[in-house]
């Protein structure tokens, strides 16, 4: 899986061993699923405080198109760790629906 970091801001761009780090931590599981991951972190209103920081995660996956998400935060590691969860759920949804239509019925209880 390649991690690509982008960002203008100084001080995000100070994250960028960290954020690697826990992309390959939060995408373990389906890594084979997804060859690229690009990470963008981005000041929104630059010094003025608040919930400004944007971290916008893009999943490119083997099969299931591009995945975007994004979470606001205050902080720089709160914003990557939102959309971290989101991208994580949002993968497992689209591949669990995915593998849904694959797999056979069970027969239900009146099956017997």
């Amino acid at each position: 899986m390649q991690v690509n970091f982008q960002s203008l801001n100084k001080a995000a761009a100070e994250l960028a061993a960290f954020v690697e780090r826990r992309v390959r931590f939060a995408m373990r599981r389906r890594a084979d699923a997804v060859p690229q991951v690009t990470v963008r972190l981005e000041d929104l209103n630059g010094p003025r405080g608040g919930p400004d920081k944007e971290c916008r995660i893009t999943l490119r996956t083997d099969g299931h198109g591009t995945l975007v998400v994004r979470a606001l935060a205050t902080t720089w590691r709160r914003a990557v760790h939102e959309a971290l969860l989101r991208a994580g759920h949002l993968l497992a949804r689209v591949l669990g629906r995915r593998q849904s239509r694959r797999r056979p019925a069970l027969p239900g209880p009146d099956a017997a």
